[in-house]
């Protein structure tokens, strides 16, 4: 059905595919780890602006 050609170039375009895919995550991972830890320490300071506020 396929050359042996047409079946190294088709295997080696798929693991590139995989592999951008696999980095496109990591990325995505990260920076949604980055944001997570923001909110966290956003939601920290204000609820520290809060009590102060309220304790002063």
């Amino acid at each position: 059905m396929f050359d042996d050609k047409s079946f190294e170039y088709l295997r080696k375009r798929n693991s590139e595919y995989h592999e951008w895919i696999d980095n496109e995550i990591s990325k995505f991972n990260e920076e949604l780890k980055a944001l997570n830890e923001q909110n966290y320490n956003e939601a920290i300071n204000q609820l520290q602006e809060k009590y102060n506020a309220n304790t002063q």
